[in-house]
């Protein structure tokens, strides 16, 4: 089994964040979760807070990180008014370009980078399954988004660390 020094949960207060930190914390020293709100540490998983616009002391917690996993992001399950379809783009693409300039900065950067974003980037199929080798990119407000924030993702020099969108749909 993989033993893991430190996961970094970027925007990790979630259900899909609580999920990962679980699944992780047999098999993990330390992981950090970085949100908006303190939180007590419960066991190997502590709290760093951030604002997901600006560099602080929770850079910190990305030297050394066998894993970073990038969860940030405003609920899609709204209504797409001008203002929510506005903050759905900044809440994912301001954390990711945040957490990219922070990985530059840094000299022991994590091994490997995943931004969990989404399948809706594909076209609504039932004919054959939509990835990365036969996906078929749809149009329309969801894929714009997974199209800016993947373009957004690569924009960082991060030649330590192994970068991978993950687009999929996560239920609970």
């Amino acid at each position: 089994m993989i033993k893991y020094k430190k996961v970094v949960l970027a925007g990790g207060n979630g259900y899909l964040g609580h999920v990962l930190a679980k699944h992780f914390s047999p098999v993990t020293d330390e992981i950090v979760i970085l949100s908006r709100k303190s939180q007590s540490a419960q066991g190997n998983i502590k709290t760093m807070v951030w604002d997901g616009k600006t560099t602080g002391n929770w850079t910190r917690a990305l030297q050394n990180a066998d894993l970073l996993v990038n969860l940030c992001g405003k609920n899609v399950n709204c209504r797409y008014t001008e203002k929510n379809k506005k903050e759905i783009f900044n809440s994912r693409l301001k954390p990711t370009r945040l957490l990219g300039k922070a990985i530059e900065g840094i000299k022991d950067q994590p091994k490997l980078w995943i931004n969990i974003t989404s399948a809706t980037i594909y076209r609504h199929a039932e004919d054959h399954y939509q990835d990365e080798l036969n996906g078929e990119i749809d149009t329309g407000f969801s894929a714009e988004v997974c199209k800016a924030w993947e373009s957004c993702f690569f924009e960082s020099i991060t030649p330590k660390t192994r970068n991978c969108p993950e687009d999929g749909h996560c239920t609970g």
